[in-house]
């Protein structure tokens, strides 16, 4: 279930995995990152691109977050903000309408979490991870 929040500390690694041809200087929310390399990956590969790249980013300030705990806790959490979890564009719709910068749900996945942000002006490039 929704445990509070959680804080992403200014210097935190947050890594994306895209497709080949995404410039790293374009990226607009929202987006999915995750401060695991191996998640990452997992989404690139799944665009289906030949050359799935991991992007990594770094946090520039504070970033406060939902904490979002298991599957009850996110339908609560949707329910709370009167969010519609049918895409991730009607997601992040309805994050935005919250009021909040996105979601970190720690346990999504076996090697490590998602984070949903859907304001990137505290995050700046930091490096590709080949």
């Amino acid at each position: 279930m929704r445990q509070g929040t959680t804080v992403l500390p200014a210097g935190t690694l947050l890594h994306h995995g895209t497709q080949g041809d995404f410039d790293c200087r374009d990226i607009e929310g929202p987006a999915w990152f995750s401060r695991s390399i191996a998640v990452a990956r997992h989404f690139a590969q799944r665009s289906g691109d030949e050359t799935p790249r991991i992007l990594c980013y770094v946090t520039t300030a504070e970033i406060e977050l939902p904490l979002i705990r298991g599957v009850r806790g996110f339908d609560a959490f949707c329910e709370e903000h009167d969010i519609r979890p049918y895409s991730a564009d009607d997601m992040a719709d309805g994050v935005r309408r919250a009021g909040l910068a996105g979601w970190l749900i720690p346990d999504n996945y076996p090697d490590g979490d998602d984070i949903l942000l859907v304001d990137l002006s505290d995050l700046s490039f930091h490096n590709e991870v080949n």
